[in-house]
C-alpha cells in the first residue's frame, strides 16, 4: 500500500529570536507591580520590554499593549535605544499575531536606529527577525543574503552562539531552495559549533534540521539517526513541543519507508505528547498527518474524528489548512459511501 497523501513536514528553523536587553526572570505580577512603583524612566521602559518579553507567550494583546507604552516612553524622552528596542518588541508581538507587514516595518525601524547608534550586535539580532518575514514569505534568496549579512557580524564580534544559531537557519534556507548539499555543509557546520559550545537544545534542533533534509533526499537511515538523536536534547530541555515534531517526523521516515505499523506508533507517540503539552500548533501537525495514514490504512472512522478535531480550532484565517482539511474529508467520505 502507497502512501499518497504525505505531506512534507515543516522545517524546524531554529531563528536567532535574541532578546538584546537583559530580560528579568520574574514572573509578570512583580514586573507589574514594580512598573507602578516606580518613577524613573529608564527602570520603567526596561520593565515595559520585560513584560512584553513575558507575555509573548501567553497574552499576545498584552505583549503589544506593553510594547506600545515602552516605545511612546522612549519616543517622549528620545532614548535612542529603547526606541530601537520599543519597535523590536512591538514588531515581535506583530509577528506572533500574525500582521508580517507591520512587523517588518518595526524591525526594519528598529534596524535603522542600530546602525545609527552603531550598535552591530542589536543589528544582527533586527536582521535575523527580518530574515523570519523574507523566509515566511518564500523570498529565500534574500533570506539568505540577510542571514550572510547577519552572519559577518557575529563573525566580527566572534559571538560564537549566533554564528552557530545563523549557520543553522542558512542551512535551513538552502533546504527551501532544494539545495539540500549546500544544506547539509551549513547544518554540519553548526552541529559541530553547538557541540563545541556545550549548547545542548541547539545541538537538538541543529539534528532535527539535518534528519528533515535528509527526509527530503529519501535517505532514510541517515534521516532516523539524526532526529533520534534529536530527542534526548529536546527531553533534557523539558521541551514538548518539539519532543513531539521529532517524534512525528520519525513517523513520516518510516511512513516513506511504507513501514506503516512503526509510523503509526511514532505518530501517536508525538500526538500524546501534544496533547500533554496542551499545544495547539503541535496537536493541528499532528492530526493532519494522522488523517493521511488512517485514510490509507481505511480505518475512517478514526480519521473523521480527527478531521473534525481539526475542523473545530484551524483559523479561518488559514486558508492551506482549511483547504487540506477539505480534501481529507473528501477522501473520507469518497471511501465511506
Amino acid at each position: 500500500m502507497k502512501l499518497k497523501h504525505l505531506n512534507s513536514f515543516f522545517l524546524f528553523f531554529l531563528f536567532l529570536i535574541s532578546f538584546e536587553l537583559t530580560v528579568a526572570q520574574t514572573n509578570t505580577l512583580e514586573l507589574e507591580a514594580d512598573l507602578k512603583k516606580t518613577n524613573v524612566d529608564t527602570a520603567k521602559l526596561q520593565l515595559l520590554s520585560d513584560l512584553n518579553w513575558e507575555y509573548l507567550s501567553s497574552d499576545i494583546t498584552k505583549a503589544k499593549k506593553y510594547a506600545v507604552q515602552e516605545l511612546q516612553l522612549a519616543q517622549k524622552i528620545n532614548h535612542q535605544k529603547f526606541i530601537a528596542q520599543g519597535y523590536n518588541d512591538l514588531g515581535m508581538a506583530y509577528y506572533r499575531l500574525g500582521e508580517k507587514d507591520s512587523a517588518l516595518f518595526c524591525y526594519q525601524q528598529s534596524l535603522a536606529i542600530r546602525k545609527k547608534i552603531g550598535d552591530e550586535n542589536l543589528m544582527a539580532s533586527s536582521l535575523s527577525k527580518i530574515s523570519v518575514i523574507y523566509q515566511d514569505a518564500g523570498d529565500f534568496k534574500r533570506t539568505l543574503d540577510i542571514l550572510f549579512e547577519t552572519l559577518k557580524i557575529y563573525e566580527k564580534s566572534n559571538n560564537s552562539n549566533s554564528i552557530a544559531i545563523t549557520l543553522n537557519n542558512i542551512g535551513g534556507s538552502y533546504r527551501s531552495l532544494n539545495s539540500y548539499d549546500k544544506a547539509i555543509y551549513y547544518l554540519e557546520k553548526a552541529l559541530a559549533l553547538h557541540k563545541k559550545n556545550g549548547n545542548h537544545y541547539e545541538i537538538g534542533s541543529t539534528y532535527l534540521n539535518m534528519g528533515v533534509n535528509y527526509l527530503d533526499v529519501n535517505n532514510y537511515n541517515q534521516a532516523e539517526k539524526a532526529i533520534t538523536n534529536a530527542i534526548p536534547y529536546f527531553v533534557e530541555a523539558g521541551d514538548k513541543e518539539y519532543e513531539s515534531v521529532a517524534y512525528l517526523s520519525l513517523g513520516q521516515v518510516k511512513n516513506k519507508q511504507q513501514k506503516f505499523s512503526e509510523a503509526l506508533t511514532y505518530m501517536t507517540k508525538a500526538y500524546d505528547i501534544a496533547k500533554l503539552d496542551s499545544n495547539k500548533m503541535g496537536l493541528i501537525a499532528s492530526r493532519q498527518q494522522l488523517i493521511w495514514l488512517y485514510i490509507d490504512l481505511r480505518r475512517l472512522k478514526d480519521a473523521e474524528t480527527l478531521a473534525l478535531e481539526n475542523l473545530k480550532v484551524v483559523n479561518e484565517s488559514n486558508k492551506s489548512e482549511l483547504l487540506n482539511l477539505n480534501k481529507q474529508l473528501n477522501s473520507i467520505y469518497a471511501l465511506t459511501n
